[in-house]
């Protein structure tokens, strides 16, 4: 019977041993994350007066700081690289649950991807280093991208790339700025000349979930009280007005609006302005930025 009870007593500790190591390491991994954004999100220190979500495009060509500035409104960049709008999404009722509402969302859509099957993706790889916030744990499990047993056991949070101890630092072509916006600095790479693109844009190849997440962007921004704009950055490219025309279809004018770029700017024609065919620089993100404030300052 002793011995019985010193096995258990055992296993209790080394039990114990093992759930205390796996929150160090869950610890570590969120530490070592140079982005805190998101972080930041949960803890409740995301009371913003305007939130941009986006992908890349998001990132680098609307310059939070800038927005700020001219709107006399606290704003801040919450676009990831690659995000789709299933993550926009997620990142919005991860603030409405922990911070205050926005006065103003702006929303960048990627013209033509951004409802497409095959084109951006959920971001499990910011989520993941998180997991030690229970929240972040549960949004995993529900994707099946945790197991269920990780409810109960920090053990079933961990991955191996937590073993690493490695920090992740900033990125030097496109560092994170103080309003959480990634303007691409490198002004000696550009693309050599448009992409040419035929302007059309069909609605078999959407992803019927990445549609409803827009919709319920919508329903969740008139629930709050919330302006939802939803901002179409230029690129140099073809300029695809059919995809606007779809988009349009599914706007809720009680609720959003859209801003589209001046397609008539010579500027944005020019190649020095932009990174590469999707992507303006910081010399082009500063000009669009300019264009989005004066819009923003009509609204009022």
């Amino acid at each position: 019977m002793k011995l019985f009870l010193k096995r258990i007593l055992l296993f209790g500790l080394l039990f114990f041993l093992v759930e205390k190591a796996s929150l160090f390491l869950l610890n570590c991994a969120k530490n070592n994350q140079y982005d805190k954004r998101l972080e930041y999100v949960l803890e409740g220190q995301m009371n913003k007066d305007i939130i941009i979500f986006g992908s890349s495009i998001g990132a680098g060509n609307i310059l939070a700081g800038d927005i700020q500035k001219a709107q006399d409104l606290e704003t801040y960049n919450l676009s990831y690289h690659g995000s789709d709008i299933i993550f926009h999404k997620f990142l919005l009722e991860t603030l409405l649950k922990f911070n205050k509402a926005p006065e103003k969302i702006l929303l960048v859509v990627d013209n033509p991807f951004y409802f497409k099957e095959a084109a951006l993706s959920f971001r499990y790889d910011i989520l993941k280093p998180l997991s030690e916030y229970n929240f972040i744990n549960d949004a995993l499990i529900e994707k099946d991208n945790q197991p269920y047993y990780s409810k109960f056991l920090y053990l079933g949070r961990l991955n191996k790339d937590m073993l690493s101890f490695k920090k992740v630092s900033n990125n030097d072509s496109n560092p994170l700025d103080s309003f959480g916006s990634q303007p691409l600095l490198d002004l000696e790479k550009y693309p050599s000349t448009i992409e040419k693109t035929k302007s059309n844009y069909q609605k078999d190849i959407e992803d019927l979930l990445k549609v409803k997440a827009f919709k319920d962007i919508q329903d969740m921004c008139k629930e709050h009280e919330i302006e939802l704009i939803c901002v179409f950055p230029p690129s140099f490219r073809t300029h695809n007005s059919v995809f606007i025309e779809r988009f349009e279809q599914l706007i809720d004018k009680n609720v959003a609006k859209m801003f589209v770029y001046d397609t008539s700017l010579e500027a944005y024609l020019d190649k020095l302005n932009y990174y590469d065919n999707a992507h303006l620089n910081i010399t082009g993100a500063k000009l669009f930025t300019s264009e989005l404030n004066n819009y923003l300052s009509s609204l009022d």
